[in-house]
C-alpha cells in the first residue's frame, strides 16, 4: 500500500480542463449597437427610454440599496401562448428543476455555473400564466455579466433535452 502511496505521490496529474472556463460569456463586440430614440421622466422621477429596437427602458434610482440592481423585461402572454399538449412540460416543479440545470449559448449548465463563480448576479426566465419574463439581480460591479446573461437568455437561449430530462429525474426520484 505504501508503495502505490509513494508511486501517485511521485507522479504528476494534470488538473482537468474545463471547456469554456475561460472564454467570454459572449463577444459584444458582434452586438450591433442601438440607440435611444425618445427620452422622458417617468412617475416618481424614474427615467424612461424608448430604444430603437422598440424596448422602454424605466430607470429608477433608488438609495435603499445602493449595491443592487433589480431588472425585469416583461411581455404579456406566458403560458396563454403554448399550446395545451406542451403545457405539462412547463410543471412549475419540472420548470424550476430545468431552469437550475440549464445553461445559456454554447455553456452547459455546469459550465455556466463555473463561469459566474465568484460574481453577485443572477438571471432567470419566469413563465406565468398571462405574461412571461427576464429577470435578474445583480451588484452594480457586475452589471454588464448581467446583461450578458440578459441578452443570451434572448438571443441564444438553450433547449438541451439532457438538461431538461436532469429536472423531470429528479422528480421521478421523488416519487414513491
Amino acid at each position: 500500500i505504501l508503495s502505490v502511496i509513494n508511486e501517485v505521490k511521485a507522479g504528476e496529474i494534470a488538473a482537468p480542463v474545463e471547456e469554456g472556463a475561460n472564454e467570454p460569456l459572449l463577444d459584444v463586440a458582434t452586438i450591433a449597437p442601438g440607440s435611444i430614440k425618445k427620452e422622458r421622466i417617468g412617475a416618481f422621477g424614474s427615467k424612461e427610454w424608448m430604444l430603437s429596437n422598440g424596448v422602454k427602458v424605466v430607470y429608477m434610482p433608488t438609495t435603499l440599496k445602493n449595491d443592487q440592481v433589480i431588472f425585469e423585461l416583461v411581455k404579456n402572454g406566458g403560458s396563454s401562448l403554448i399550446e395545451t399538449a406542451e403545457i405539462p412540460s412547463l410543471d412549475e416543479n419540472v420548470w424550476a428543476l430545468y431552469t437550475q440545470n440549464r445553461g445559456l449559448s454554447k455553456f452547459n449548465g455546469v459550465q455556466l455555473r463555473k463561469m459566474l463563480t465568484g460574481k453577485n448576479v443572477s438571471c432567470g426566465v419566469e413563465i406565468e400564466t398571462t405574461r412571461h419574463a427576464i429577470t435578474g439581480v445583480s451588484t452594480p460591479k457586475d452589471l454588464e455579466t448581467a446583461m450578458q446573461l440578459l441578452y443570451l437568455n434572448i438571443m441564444e437561449p438553450r433547449f438541451d433535452t439532457e438538461e431538461y430530462m436532469i429536472g423531470v429525474n429528479q422528480l421521478k426520484a421523488m416519487l414513491p
